[in-house]
């Protein structure tokens, strides 16, 4: 909830003064310059990988990129996020891992240098109740939505595309929640919160000695997101 209320503010209209690079922030340019992935990233069942991310250059790309460079541009993000393998495939049958690359690809196609991402491990799932009466199954007209955390590897796969988006010479600025040992050490600085609160703000390696300092020693072979939280 502290991280979505973190980011929530840096791409959305709020009251206050934001600064970046210490300059004031201009609201229109920075979202022309900026994208921000939810976790829930609405996309059409129905629709495979390749013409998800079509339609997606057809609407914010407009007429004036010719089509044949659209479908240039189309498979060289499905080739950079690992999804041309499934290009055919329906969104429906993508894993929770392929399906938030797809949300990433879909927001590629503008370039943007700055990319925010609302917990990019996790996903949204539907279930639905199910009763039995007699021998006959009876669905239940509720639906629950709720988000489910993606397996160690597809959670992996995500954060290493977003890493090589970084290193490309984006800025990449996550949430992420109880992140494992691995998956943390994929990132380069953190912001972190405890209630709320800042605890530590700069680069990885250092959190360690910084904490050190103030009399927390983190133990050998300790998973330092569990230590600083």
């Amino acid at each position: 909830m502290y991280q979505k209320k973190l980011l929530d503010p840096l791409t959305s209209g709020v009251s206050g003064s934001i600064t970046i690079n210490g300059e004031e922030r201009n609201s229109f340019q920075f979202q022309k310059l900026s994208c921000y992935i939810t976790q829930d990233f609405p996309m059409l069942s129905l629709l495979t990988t390749e013409e998800t991310v079509t339609i997606a250059a057809d609407l914010k790309l407009g007429t004036s990129v010719k089509k044949s460079k659209k479908k240039v541009m189309v498979n060289n993000i499905l080739d950079i996020l690992g999804l041309d393998s499934v290009k055919h495939s329906l969104v429906k049958n993508l894993s929770g891992g392929e399906k938030k690359r797809l949300s990433i690809g879909c927001e590629l196609l503008t370039n943007p240098p700055a990319m925010f991402f609302d917990e990019p491990t996790r996903c949204k799932v539907n279930r639905c109740r199910t009763k039995i009466v007699g021998r006959i199954y009876v669905i239940d007209s509720f639906i629950r939505n709720f988000f489910s955390g993606l397996d160690s590897v597809s959670s992996l796969q995500v954060i290493s595309h977003l890493k090589s988006l970084a290193q490309s010479g984006r800025t990449v600025i996550c949430s992420i929640h109880q992140p494992s040992s691995q998956l943390l050490e994929v990132f380069d600085d953190i912001y972190l919160l405890a209630g709320g609160q800042c605890l530590y703000s700069g680069p990885l390696d250092d959190m360690i000695n910084v904490f050190k300092e103030v009399g927390f020693t983190c133990s050998m072979y300790y998973n330092r997101a569990d230590f600083g939280r």
